[in-house]
């Protein structure tokens, strides 16, 4: 993989990342008080993520940034577990690993 093709796949993870907060965000606006700042949190960082994963595709082909979007699953099981003390049985972790590797078989052909 050459420099241009890691940063690709370095921005396209943070902007699963990015992502990921952003549906916690939203998910704290409908569970909890202060609705109109976390809904605006969460909209601005999809907008955040949206301008990052567009950066990614100057590095790299579509057919590789979208399955590493994948990624924005494992983000927001992790984030959603840390963050809103939410259970993630083992069927789910199991699903997670499944992502991280597919994402990982696509990043390495990048």
């Amino acid at each position: 993989m050459d420099g241009a093709a890691l940063q690709g796949v370095i921005l396209a993870v943070g902007a699963t990342v990015v992502e990921g907060v952003a549906q916690v965000f939203l998910k704290r606006a409908a569970i909890g008080s202060r609705k109109v700042l976390w809904t605006a949190l969460g909209l601005a960082m999809f907008a955040v993520e949206a301008l990052v994963y567009t950066v990614a595709l100057r590095f790299l082909a579509v057919s590789v940034a979208y399955p590493i979007g994948a990624l924005s699953f494992v983000a927001v099981t992790l984030l959603s577990q840390l963050w809103l003390r939410e259970r993630v049985d083992r069927t789910r972790w199991c699903g997670i690993m499944l992502i991280i590797l597919g994402a990982a078989l696509v990043a390495t052909r990048a």
